[in-house]
């Protein structure tokens, strides 16, 4: 069943790849670029922090593919030397979550290149990201035949109420919502497709809702993309393998901020029956419950570098040397 479902996938990935209008294109990638892929409704926001970022960590390149945004991101894109614009054309739909848009900006760009596929609140840490770049890891990767990254989404949050967490463009987004959870595990007898993670900000939420939802917090963003790759959904990638490395990272969210309301009414309202309705739903009728909902709390911890996660256990440890 999943054979027929991954060929489905690459087909409206293919067909998707007419749908995508270059607004503007660069030069063909290198073999050796790393490739970062952001799907992007209304981000222009964050983008400057998350450029900031993945540039430090060695990203030679960057595709955005707009998404029928109203704000000023491809402008603000447009002035950046290293960003390709891809224009998604026909309804914006974000049940898909961006991720047929990737991955048919991936098929035009070329196979057997790293990649890293993001949302525009999402910034990518592993253990010594600060002295060792993605090409360095890449190279470990590709080393120890580690096809794909998997990471745990770390949901960051302020020291306020979230709707007093007021973020402003330029900033720094670990300054806005420098605080996370600790308490993430890992059920190992749930899944063997991909790893199944608990704990975090939104569980407490739940538990205090008296829900049966819990968020899906596995990621895949980094990957040496082939032809047998494809997105299953926000947390799966296919072959399974990818998911189940025991090399991992965390993927830091910034996203429980004052605009919270507005893009999970957005998501809320797009996408009645889309696999983030429950979670936004969760965050909007929290935030009705109590307008001054703060997620801070007195096992909250404050993150400086990739050393916290490790010592916390939320990934392991990299060797790096050789």
């Amino acid at each position: 069943m999943n054979g027929f479902r991954d060929i489905w996938l690459k087909y409206k990935a293919l067909i998707a790849r007419h749908r995508l209008r270059p607004v503007r294109r660069l030069r063909s990638a290198g073999p050796n670029d790393i490739v970062a892929v952001i799907h992007a409704h209304n981000e222009a926001l964050r983008l400057p922090d998350l450029l900031r970022h993945y540039r430090a960590l060695g990203v030679d390149r960057f595709i955005l593919i707009d998404d029928h945004s109203r704000d000023d991101i491809v402008a603000l894109a447009a002035n950046e030397p290293d960003i390709e614009i891809l224009a998604a054309t026909g309804r914006y739909s974000a049940s898909e979550d961006g991720l047929t848009w990737a991955m048919a900006a991936i098929g035009l760009n070329g196979f057997d290149r790293w990649y890293l596929v993001i949302d525009p609140d999402e910034l990518l840490v592993y253990h010594g990201c600060e002295t060792h770049d993605l090409h360095r890891l890449a190279s470990q990767m590709d080393r120890w035949r580690i096809p794909a990254l998997p990471c745990l989404a770390v949901d960051m949050y302020g020291e306020d109420g979230i709707l007093d967490t007021v973020y402003r463009r330029g900033e720094r987004l670990v300054d806005c919502c420098p605080l996370f959870d600790a308490d993430y595990g890992i059920d190992r007898a749930t899944s063997h497709r991909f790893i199944v993670y608990h704990g975090g900000p939104l569980d407490r939420l739940a538990v205090a809702a008296r829900t049966a939802f819990r968020p899906v917090l596995a990621r895949t963003p980094f990957m040496r993309w082939s032809r047998n790759m494809v997105y299953r959904g926000r947390h799966e990638l296919s072959p399974a393998i990818c998911n189940l490395a025991t090399l991992r990272g965390c993927l830091l969210r910034f996203r429980l901020m004052a605009d919270l309301p507005d893009r999970a009414f957005g998501v809320v309202i797009r996408e009645p029956n889309g696999p983030r309705w429950s979670e936004h739903r969760l965050l909007l009728d929290a935030i009705e419950a109590d307008p001054k909902l703060s997620l801070a709390h007195e096992a909250s911890l404050r993150f400086t570098s990739s050393h916290e996660l490790t010592t916390h256990g939320l990934m392991p440890s990299i060797s790096w040397r050789g």
